[in-house]
């Protein structure tokens, strides 16, 4: 399991990469040269994940604001923060007094994310590079009843995921205004969701913790300018999982100031 306390190192380790691969040296008066883009941004993950045994996919569904800073020493970074819709269907908690699984419906959370892209060096029409990204949810309650007993019963979910990957990208420039990527990514997705019982006076609770069981995700995607300002970027993915293909796509619309 990657340790929170380690992203910023292996963020840094992306740029470092990037830098030295080039022989490059961070310039005086940076923030003059930058150029930042604000818009909304919207995805969508699926995931085969592990329950310490148990096997289900979760489902997650972001949209919110989005924003890409250009730095001149070709460094991109972006930040994202909004809503999530995240299905965890089939986790199972048999260790309360009541047995329960989660078999539908979404549980709400708040999501924010960065990404971090380094351009490395040029080929012709072929450009190599570097990205990280990081993306973690909050969680918020959601309660089921639980009925069928003398007393009144409720259950209650507070769930939370975090994913991280790394990887080299290539690009591909004989377009004019599109862009089109392809990366292959060590990748990282997992969290925990912790269920509380209470039924009349007895409360309990457990908490399972959950991984994804692909650690290779491999995107498709493209960029392009849809005039001087406005520009779109997205990208489907794939990661494959013990027999199982999980899919995943996000698209960026973004404005430039």
């Amino acid at each position: 399991m990657i340790k929170r306390r380690n992203l910023p190192f292996m963020l840094a380790a992306v740029l470092a990469v990037g830098g030295i691969a080039r022989g490059e040296a961070v310039p005086s008066g940076i923030a003059r040269g930058i150029r930042a883009k604000f818009g909304l941004g919207t995805g969508f993950v699926s995931r085969t994940v592990r329950w310490d045994g148990d096997v289900s996919r979760v489902k997650t569904f972001t949209v919110g604001l989005a924003s890409e800073f250009e730095f001149p020493f070709d460094l991109t970074a972006s930040l994202f923060a909004g809503l999530g819709l995240t299905n965890y269907r089939g986790a199972l908690f048999e260790h309360l007094p009541v047995t329960l699984r989660v078999d539908a419906g979404g549980t709400a959370s708040f999501v924010a994310g960065g990404e971090v892209r380094k351009k490395i060096r040029t080929f012709g029409n072929f450009e190599t590079g570097a990205i990280a990204t990081f993306v973690t949810s909050f969680g918020t309650n959601k309660t089921w009843p639980i009925a069928g007993f003398a007393v009144d019963g409720e259950a209650r979910g507070t769930p939370r995921w975090t994913g991280f990957e790394i990887g080299p990208t290539v690009s591909y420039l004989g377009y004019r205004n599109f862009v089109p990527f392809a990366s292959i990514r060590a990748s990282w997705f997992g969290g925990r969701f912790k269920m509380t019982e209470k039924l009349g006076e007895l409360e309990s609770a457990q908490t399972r913790t959950f991984k994804q069981k692909g650690l290779v995700k491999i995107c498709l995607g493209a960029s392009g300018a849809i005039s001087p300002r406005l520009s779109l970027r997205g990208e489907a993915t794939i990661v494959p999982a013990s027999g199982r293909i999980d899919l995943g796509a996000a698209v960026r619309l973004l404005y430039a100031y």
